[in-house]
């Protein structure tokens, strides 16, 4: 076991955040931690009080406001009331296959199965929706979740060739993986991280869970062209050269 990462019975953890941006297959993780008693643990994808805010106002009240959002700031009081080091989970994953799936997470919702049906099939219609979406969310989603609230910077310290990084400070401890990691090597990665003795990883996959709505996903991923200058602007952001670097 790494000497850095520590051992249950060392630490004792007891606040787990999954913190994650959206689409980055963070569910798979968070429901794999085995629920330890006395373990509190969150899966969220911002605790940022100005994001938090601004959805609260956005939908009226903090009751009209998504679970994610009750839940984000759920943590942050989870977080203040907690003594001890606070564990955050953190995933990426290849920023072009990240805004496509994120994309359609968005197209699909609030849509019936057959609007969505004749969207995915025009491609000029899946064009339109692409030029309208907000892209490269993984560009920006960690300066504003971990760097300017936990005080982290993961620009800072680099990826290991096998694809995480562990950083903290005196109040966190952050764990960085690759989406992309095998499911064996994703569990070792997170229960050494947490002083866990192994676990399996559950893979959750929402995004394909009903067979038409893969086929429909599918058909979108064929109707969507990216031309070089969207590749290039992906390719060289330092989100990706720093977790995918080129060779």
């Amino acid at each position: 076991m790494n000497s850095e990462i520590g051992t249950w019975g060392e630490r004792a953890p007891k606040l787990v955040l999954v913190l994650t941006m959206g689409r980055v297959g963070s569910s798979s993780v968070y429901r794999s931690i085995p629920d330890v008693p006395g373990l509190g643990k969150f899966h969220v994808h911002s605790i940022n009080v100005k994001t938090l805010t601004r959805q609260v106002v956005r939908h009226g009240s903090l009751e009209a406001s998504p679970r994610s959002v009750r839940d984000g700031i759920g943590a942050l009081q989870a977080i203040l009331r907690h003594a001890g080091p606070v564990h955050v989970v953190s995933l990426v994953r290849e920023p072009v296959s990240r805004d496509i799936s994120a994309a359609f997470a968005s197209l699909r919702a609030n849509r019936r199965i057959e609007e969505l049906g004749g969207i995915v099939e025009d491609p000029e219609q899946v064009k339109a929706f692409w030029v309208s979406f907000r892209r490269g969310r993984a560009f920006t989603w960690f300066d504003e979740e971990i760097r300017d609230v936990l005080g982290i910077d993961v620009y800072d310290s680099p990826v290991s060739p096998e694809g995480w990084q562990v950083m903290s400070n005196d109040r966190f401890r952050l764990l960085v993986m690759r989406s992309e990691l095998g499911a064996e090597a994703q569990a070792k990665i997170l229960s050494d991280f947490l002083g866990f003795e192994a676990f399996p990883l559950k893979r959750v996959n929402d995004q394909g869970s009903a067979p038409r709505v893969a086929a429909l996903y599918q058909r979108f991923k064929e109707n969507l062209t990216l031309g070089e200058a969207v590749l290039a602007e992906y390719r060289n952001s330092r989100y990706a050269r720093h977790f995918y670097p080129a060779g």
